[in-house]
């Protein structure tokens, strides 16, 4: 650029013929009434058969175009539906603010308000109704349970009435202190052996039972509550609840000597048989 600026001004000398180089061009000459060279013609063997599909039908034109009319027409349907719900969901949006542009803010907030006081007090009604359900629910459980204390006093006294019964039967001995009498002792040392049942007709019955709850055997099957009471007259410890039968009482003293003569220890002797030795009769020959 700056040597053709300089050119101009004169500076530079300009280039002569001699310098310049020739530009030629490549064009086509065209004479006049001349045809234009003839295309080679394609012959019918250049044709393969691969090329053409004799199983698969030809397109017709008035397929394409049945087509093209059908695709438009379903996706303008389309556009229609959408287009009309969308105006129904506006139409309907509409009337609700035409709705709410009629309600006063004085009388919304009013409802507002109304409508939380509501709340509260159904809250506070729930609250109430738990608490009335719970205090029903203590009540009926202590009434449960006062019931079935009530009941076991009931069995605990239909119990104490056999066991006095079978306490006088065995002639047990009567009267007592201010500690308890005869029989207390014996219902509380004896009375847990026992357990109340029912017999064939429905009578109140006692069976005797060991530690674990099962029912003792005697030689016919279940023991007698009577045969039970029975045994207890000769108890080293607890004979002594009970009247002996068939004599005037224990001996003020007891034999010095037994039957064969021999001084009688009584230190060896255990607690039953310094009871029964109580009883025996004096040997002959006996100091008194």
């Amino acid at each position: 650029m700056t040597k053709r600026l300089l050119q101009d001004l004169g500076v530079l000398p300009q280039p002569t013929a001699e310098h310049q180089q020739l530009v030629s061009y490549a064009q086509p000459q065209h004479w006049p009434n001349q045809e234009p060279p003839a295309q080679p013609e394609i012959e019918d063997d250049d044709l393969e058969d691969d090329d053409l599909d004799p199983d698969e039908p030809l397109d017709e034109p008035g397929e394409e175009v049945e087509a093209s009319r059908s695709e438009p027409s379903d996706a303008l349907k389309a556009e229609r539906r959408k287009t009309n719900q969308l105006e129904r969901e506006l139409r309907t949006i509409k009337r609700q603010l035409a709705q709410f542009s009629k309600i006063n803010p004085d009388e919304y907030e009013r409802l507002q308000e109304a409508e939380r006081q509501k709340e509260q007090l159904e809250r506070e009604i729930a609250s109430r109704e738990l608490q009335l359900e719970a205090a029903a629910a203590r009540k009926v459980k202590a009434a449960a349970k006062e019931r079935d204390e009530a009941l076991q006093d009931v069995q605990n006294l239909r119990k104490e009435r056999l066991l006095e019964r079978l306490f006088v039967d065995a002639d047990g001995r009567a009267g007592g202190d201010n500690r308890g009498s005869f029989f207390e002792i014996f219902k509380h040392q004896v009375g847990g052996e026992f357990r109340l049942t029912k017999d064939g007709a429905g009578r109140d019955l006692l069976e005797p039972i060991d530690s674990k709850g099962n029912v003792l055997l005697g030689d016919h099957g279940n023991l007698d509550a009577a045969d039970h009471i029975e045994s207890l007259r000769t108890h080293p410890v607890l004979s002594f609840l009970f009247n002996q039968r068939g004599g005037l009482g224990p001996a003020t003293v007891i034999a010095e000597f037994d039957g064969n003569g021999l001084p009688t220890n009584l230190q060896s002797m255990s607690a039953s048989e310094l009871y029964l030795a109580s009883y025996a009769k004096k040997p002959a020959g006996a100091r008194r």
